[in-house]
């Protein structure tokens, strides 16, 4: 706790460390709760989650789709692992630490995923996807910086 906060001392008074690189001090969450047993969940196309990700919801938007639920990760573990991932091109990220918003394309589809951390560990999602032609109708991060 105390690197994490000397860290975002640091940044704040121009010590080099990008505090978007600081991951939170999960002692200020309560646990996870254990989540129910989600719904079955249908394919759609596009959709590109961490392995952790359990869907509670999904709705038809014509012409896009949205999900939400739950991921076993932090916000920058999740911009981390949009950011790394061999088949998606980042657009761009807007990261707040307890909030990350993400958009990504792998070139026939567009996503945009909103990550906010809700206990230690876990945090909630929603991500849009659609056509790689229809990218002007999804959300758009405020503020958002092209990918790293």
């Amino acid at each position: 706790m105390a690197v994490a906060l000397a860290a975002v001392v640091l940044a704040a008074c121009g010590g080099g460390v990008d505090p978007t690189t600081v991951d939170l001090d999960l002692s200020a969450y309560p646990p996870c709760a254990e989540q129910p047993s989600p719904p079955p969940t249908p394919d759609v196309a596009g959709l590109v989650l961490p392995e952790s990700a359990v869907v509670f919801t999904t709705t038809e938007l014509d012409p896009l789709t949205q999900v939400a639920g739950v991921v076993a990760m932090t916000p920058l573990e999740a911009r981390d692992f949009y950011e790394a991932h061999p088949g998606l091109e980042v657009i761009s990220v807007e990261d707040e630490r307890v909030e990350t918003e993400v958009v990504v394309t792998d070139g026939e589809y567009r996503m945009f995923v909103k990550v906010q951390i809700t206990c230690a560990g876990g945090s909630n999602f929603t991500a849009v996807v659609g056509a790689e032609v229809l990218a002007d109708q999804l959300p758009q991060p405020a503020g958002g910086q092209p990918g790293r």
